[in-house]
């Protein structure tokens, strides 16, 4: 699937979270969602990605907005008569979302390409890969980068490492980004709207997106298993995302299930000297609580 990407920029951060919130709850965004509240936050989403469509408030002004780089922009209006540049198409801010959509259809080519929204994504292109290894956690995380760059041909992915000493010293924070204790802690609320959280706390590299590891190694045991098993089913069922790479630690809870759960199980290689007896017990181990069809999953690199 070649997802849209729509950026929503208004100073009133709590606005633009709702607006998507709307967008969300409506069925599930056709769309690579992302929530500015600054005008420096849009030009770092630019930087790092083309956009189709975006919402950006009237209090920037024009010739900031000249800067900016969009297939089609749509400016929040108040009053009606700010001013607006001939590339730009006035949308009053509050009116409800179902009006603002109506308006987005109308200046679009979505119509042509399958509408604005779909409700399930799953297909046999879905794939979840697993990276694990017996001796060594930072090889989990650098590995897992490093495969997430190389099947970024093959589908949009989203690459989730857990061993949080490693990833964190890796990956540069962003102050307003979540983590994943964020994403699980939105799961946990009634109304969990995924294109929501998915716009707030996904970060992006160069080729591949990612959600940054809990900020401390003790938060992974708050997990319940069952909630992992949810959360892989929303990104791959309620997200636009065809590959999710999975850093498979080893204090996620019920962790043989999500092995079951994975296409593809990839173990880094390693010059410990015990590595080719650990992976063997791994998969003896694996196959006697009756996971037995791991060994077909296992890519040896």
């Amino acid at each position: 699937m070649n997802s849209k990407t729509l950026a929503i920029c208004d100073y009133e951060s709590g606005y633009a979270k709702a607006f998507a919130a709307c967008m969300g709850r409506k069925k599930e965004l056709a769309f690579q969602v992302y929530v500015c509240d600054s005008l420096s936050q849009l030009h770092e989403v630019m930087e790092q990605t083309q956009l189709h469509f975006l919402f950006v408030t009237a209090d920037i002004p024009l010739e900031e907005r000249k800067k900016i780089r969009a297939n089609k922009i749509f400016v929040f209006t108040c009053t009606g008569e700010e001013n607006l540049l001939e590339n730009e198409i006035e949308v009053f801010k509050y009116q409800s979302a179902d009006k603002i959509l109506e308006i987005l259809y109308k200046h679009s080519d979505l119509k042509e390409q399958g509408g604005l929204f779909f409700q399930n994504t799953t297909s046999q292109k879905n794939k979840i890969l697993g990276v694990f290894s017996p001796t060594s956690k930072s090889a989990c995380v650098t590995y897992g980068m490093s495969l997430a760059q190389k099947k970024r041909m093959e589908g949009k992915v989203l690459f989730v490492p857990t061993h949080s000493y490693m990833a964190n010293s890796l990956f540069q924070k962003e102050e307003e980004k979540g983590n994943l204790s964020d994403v699980f802690y939105f799961m946990r609320q009634e109304e969990a709207d995924v294109s929501v959280f998915l716009a707030t706390v996904v970060s992006k590299e160069a080729d591949y997106d990612f959600i940054y590891p809990f900020e401390m190694a003790e938060d992974i045991k708050g997990i319940t298993g069952e909630e992992w098993r949810k959360f892989v089913q929303l990104i791959l069922e309620k997200s636009f995302y065809e590959i999710l790479i999975l850093d498979l630690n080893e204090a996620i809870a019920d962790l043989p299930e999500l092995f079951a759960l994975c296409h593809e199980i990839y173990i880094p290689p390693s010059s410990d000297c015990y590595h080719e007896s650990l992976c063997q017990r791994f998969i003896e181990e694996l196959s006697v609580i009756g996971i037995k069809e791991v060994k077909e999953k296992i890519c040896m690199t």
